[in-house]
This record gives C-alpha cells, sequence and structure tokens, in this order.
C-alpha cells in the first residue's frame, strides 16, 4: 500500500486526537498534584486541531487550512513549554518566545491572506517549530537541576526529535525549492517528515507519562525519608544513617537533640498554622547551622535530632551557641523562636551509640527546665501586648480592672498569693480573644448568631492556652469561669453558685462595671450610677450577691 499525503495527515491527525484524550486522562488524574498539565492537555489539542485544519486542505479557505493550521500548531508547541516549566516548577519568562510566535503569526497571516507567498508561510513554519523545539530540548536536557534530569531526559530527546526534523525540514526546502507545492500535493520527503511527526507525538504522550511517574515515585521516595512539614529528614532515615556512620572512621560522633520551647502555647494562642509556622522557622535554623554532611532530622512533634560525623564535643558547643543566637535573630515580639539542646559525643567504638543519644536527650531536658520558663515569660507578655493591640483591653483598662479586683481581695481577705493571681486574672481574663477576627470581636454593630457562638468559646480558648503555661496555669480555671453566673446562666459550662472559682466571681464583677462605665467599640459609656444600678439588679441572677455588698461598699467610699 503506497500512502499519499492526504493519508498520512489523516494518520497525524487522529494520532494527535487520541494523545489529547489521554492526556484528558492524565490531567484529570494528576492535575491537583502538578501544576502545569493544563497547559500540555491544550498545547495537544491546538496540535490535533492544526491537524484537523490542513486535511480541509481545498474544503475551506487556503487562510484556514494553510495560515491558521500553523498558527495553531506553532502556539500549542509554545504552551506546551509554559506547561513543561510549570511542572518543573521554573515558570521561566517566555516574553522572547512570545515575539517570536508573534512575528511568526503576522507573516502567516500577511502572506496567506493579504499576498499568497506559499513558500513563505511553509518555510516558516520549520523555522519557529525549530526555535522553540530546540529551546525546550536543551530546557529538559541541560537547563533544570541535575537531579531531576533522569525523568526530564526522554521529553528532551523528544523535541530534539522534532528539532532535528525542523532543520531537515529547513535544509530540504532550501536544496530543493521546487518542492514547495500545497500543503496535500508534497513530494515522498514530506510523507515521510509526517509521518515522523506522528512517531514524535506518540513519543512525547509517552514520555509525558514516564515524567509524571518517575516524579510521583521520586516524590514518594522523597516523603518516605523526608518530613512533610519541614523538609528535613525524618526518624526513619536518621536511624538509617545512624547505621551506616556509626563507624570508627566517622569518630568523634557528635549527636545534638532539641526540642522546641513553646509550641503548645502557640497552638493554643494563635492556633495550628502558627504553630506550624514556628516549627518551619526552627527547620530553617537549623538548615542554616550545621553543614550539608550533618544529618538534620525532625524525631517527631517538637523534637530534633542531628548527627554530625567526625565532629568534636567542643565543636558542638559552638554550633548550638550558634542556633541560639539565630533564635533571638529570627525571632518576633509575637513569636519568641526558642529551642532547647542537649549535646553528647561518642568518642571510642566501645561507646554505645543508643546510650549517646540517651544521654543528648538528657541533657536537652536539664536545659529545657529553665529555657521553657523564659519562653512562656516572653509569650505571656507578648500575648498581653496582642490584646492591647486589639483596642479592647487597653492598658488602661487592665489597669483599672487590677485597681478595683484589688480592692476587692483586700477586703475578703485574700491571701498574697491570691491577690498576685487576681491581678494576672485582670490583665489575661479575655486572653482566648486573640484567636477571634477583629472585624468580629471589633464589630461595632450587634452581632450575628454565628459571630456571637465564636465569641462564647474564648473563655475555652482562654483556659488551654493558661494550661499550657507554668506560670499561668494556677489562673485557667478562673478564665475558663470568668462569665459563668451565679443562676447558672452563663457559659461555657453553666455552673453556678460557690461552683464558680471565687477570682472569677471577682472579675465577673469588676469586668462589667468598668465595660459599663467606659466607652467601648460596640456601646457608649452608661451612667455610673446607672451602672450601680445594673449590678444591684442581677445580684444573685448574674453576681455573687456577697460580693456585690462588698463592691457597693468600696464604691460608696469612694
Amino acid at each position: 500500500m503506497i500512502l499519499d499525503m492526504t493519508t498520512v495527515v489523516i494518520i497525524y491527525a487522529t494520532i494527535n486526537i487520541v494523545c489529547a484524550l489521554f492526556m484528558v486522562i492524565m490531567w484529570n488524574q494528576n492535575h491537583k498534584h502538578f501544576s502545569g498539565i493544563g497547559f500540555w492537555l491544550t498545547g495537544m489539542i491546538l496540535q490535533a486541531v492544526g491537524g484537523l485544519l490542513i486535511i480541509l486542505t481545498g474544503i475551506v479557505p487556503a487562510f484556514i487550512s494553510q495560515g491558521l493550521s500553523n498558527i495553531v500548531i506553532v502556539c500549542g508547541i509554545l504552551i506546551i513549554y509554559i506547561g513543561l516549566n510549570r511542572f518543573i516548577g521554573k515558570n521561566s519568562p517566555q516574553i522572547h518566545n512570545y515575539i517570536l510566535v508573534g512575528i511568526f503569526t503576522s507573516i502567516q497571516v500577511y502572506f496567506t491572506y493579504y499576498q499568497q507567498n506559499y513558500i513563505l508561510t511553509t518555510i516558516n513554519l520549520p523555522v519557529i517549530t525549530l526555535i522553540l523545539t530546540s529551546q525546550i530540548a536543551w530546557f529538559m536536557l541541560y537547563g533544570i537541576h541535575k537531579d531531576m534530569r533522569r525523568s526530564t531526559r526522554i521529553v528532551g530527546i523528544v523535541f530534539s526529535g522534532y528539532a532535528f526534523i525542523s532543520f531537515v525540514r529547513i535544509i530540504y526546502f532550501i536544496i530543493f525549492p521546487g518542492s514547495i507545492k500545497s500543503y496535500l500535493e508534497t513530494g515522498a520527503i514530506d510523507i515521510f517528515i509526517i509521518i515522523f511527526y506522528t512517531l514524535l507525538s506518540v513519543g512525547l504522550i509517552v514520555s509525558l507519562i514516564l515524567m509524571i511517574n518517575s516524579r510521583l515515585i521520586n516524590e514518594i521516595k522523597y516523603m518516605s525519608f523526608h518530613d512533610y512539614l519541614t523538609g528535613l529528614y525524618n526518624r526513619a532515615f536518621f536511624e538509617e544513617e545512624l547505621r551506616r556512620l556509626d563507624v570508627e572512621r566517622n569518630l568523634p560522633l557528635s549527636v545534638i537533640h532539641g526540642d522546641v520551647n513553646g509550641l503548645k502555647i502557640t497552638n493554643d494562642s494563635y492556633g495550628h498554622e502558627k504553630g506550624d509556622e514556628l516549627l518551619v522557622k526552627i527547620a530553617d535554623i537549623l538548615r542554616e547551622s550545621f553543614r550539608k554532611s550533618d544529618i538534620i532530622s525532625r524525631w517527631g512533634g517538637d523534637e530534633f535530632i542531628i548527627l554530625l560525623p567526625k565532629t568534636k564535643y567542643g565543636r558542638a558547643e559552638e554550633i548550638v551557641r550558634t542556633i541560639e543566637e539565630n533564635c533571638i535573630k529570627y525571632g518576633t515580639e509575637d513569636m519568641p523562636v526558642s529551642i532547647s539542646l542537649g549535646i553528647s559525643t561518642k568518642e571510642s567504638e566501645n561507646e554505645s551509640i543508643e546510650k549517646i543519644i540517651k544521654a543528648a536527650e538528657d541533657s536537652m531536658y536539664r536545659n529545657k527546665t529553665n529555657d521553657e520558663k523564659k519562653v512562656h515569660r516572653s509569650m505571656i507578655s507578648s500575648l498581653e501586648k496582642t490584646l492591647e493591640k486589639k483596642d479592647y483591653e487597653t492598658e488602661k483598662h487592665i489597669k483599672r480592672m487590677e485597681e478595683m479586683a484589688l480592692l476587692i481581695g483586700k477586703n475578703m481577705e485574700l491571701s498574697k498569693i491570691e491577690l498576685n493571681e487576681l491581678t494576672m486574672l485582670s490583665a489575661l481574663h479575655d486572653i482566648g480573644k486573640i484567636s477571634i477576627a477583629d472585624n468580629v470581636i471589633l464589630k461595632p454593630g450587634k452581632l450575628t448568631p454565628g459571630e456571637w457562638e465564636l465569641v462564647k468559646k474564648h473563655p475555652e480558648v482562654g483556659y488551654r492556652i493558661a494550661k499550657s503555661s507554668v506560670d499561668l496555669a494556677v489562673i485557667a480555671e478562673s478564665i475558663l469561669s470568668h462569665h459563668e453566673n451565679w443562676d447558672g446562666s452563663g457559659y461555657p459550662e453553666s455552673i453556678k453558685g460557690t461552683k464558680i472559682p471565687l477570682l472569677a466571681r471577682i472579675i465577673s464583677i469588676v469586668d462589667s462595671y468598668d465595660a459599663m462605665t467606659n466607652d467601648l467599640p460596640y456601646k457608649k459609656a452608661m451612667d455610673r450610677k446607672d451602672a450601680i444600678d445594673d449590678i444591684k439588679r442581677y445580684s444573685g441572677i448574674k453576681y455573687d450577691p456577697e460580693l456585690v455588698k462588698v463592691f457597693l461598699g468600696i464604691i460608696e467610699r469612694g
């Protein structure tokens, strides 16, 4: 059977349509995981459309079958190139290629529609195709990181084939200009070229599938030995490397064990996203502080462990000091960065590496006792400032509350420890509000039911924050209960009477009075006499009646 050009072009277009269908399947399975596949799909569809337009030569105007088909094919190649860039993650600027395609399109339109010149429009296609496919081939073979080249090499070879056949076409047209006829009336060399293009289309779809599979396999391998959040090695990899490096030639072998300070209070105060941000920041500091040959791993949760081959104890101490300096450098007022570290060094082959790791861990925990206290104090100070920044728990409001609460406490003959706790509670009873968005907490109008439910959760959030801090744990129950009412109508637990902690009952009266007699975002201050009447009205309902008597006595005495 002798193939004519029409048959070959039909086969070419059909193969491209099938390739586009395969690409649809690939896109459906992988577009959420990898970027750029949608561009491949678009490019393959344009290639198929270009082939179909060529088949219509003699049926549709030459402008469409000869001019538009070439433009569509070239745009398809460029879009595939953009998709490859995105898939690799480089996003290289394509302005020069946009200009080239613009010039190509202008030539095609002018010499097909306005002044017909079939020779120019025919040579124009392999020239632009050579330029584009050569770039793609070089990019996939040499323009990316060497670790990725194994998966991209076959795509680069396919585009090298496209560039080669385009070059052959150019040389052939230069040597035999008389061979340039209409699209479907060409010689054996053109039939061969179209067959070659068809095979390359099949090769392209196969190479893209192989590249995606290779990328998936590499990612699975990466995830099996790396921590998904920080990108550091995980415990499994560390234990493998430990077996490999625990040999005489790597002595002295130092181990540094680390535990992030303040992670729980950060999670409870600002949410787990902030906690993750803290872990990533610590991981970045560790990367910056160690050598490439050191094995930096996330041991689990808030713990990290580092293996340092051929490293003396003194050198490990220097690295720890560098880490501490970097923590201060990269920490902020809102997010102090701190990690407690312990060191142990294996000096002789007879020592057990498990005991060395245990010694490093014990050293870390000894340091953590002091470190965590400092971090918690810093975090509490940061939380107080965060509340002040919201323009709700202002310094003046806290000062007024503290003064009134202490007056009540002294009248109740509370101990010095209880008075200190009352001072803390005055400042931090609403600490849970830092988890509420400003547009809700500072809303000037009435809250929606959904917004009110958010606000009602702040005692529970505050309780969790307080429980995660040694310094605040003593007032956690009072923070949880400061919106409970004497008759059990409050929230979050609807407890009543003396089951409500005493300090919470004091704060309830003081906070209500101060809120009534001072301007707030959602209401103006009421008259002092009206506020006192309100306190009396709700005595035994919202407020402890005995405490109300004490409060009124203080107010009357001025």
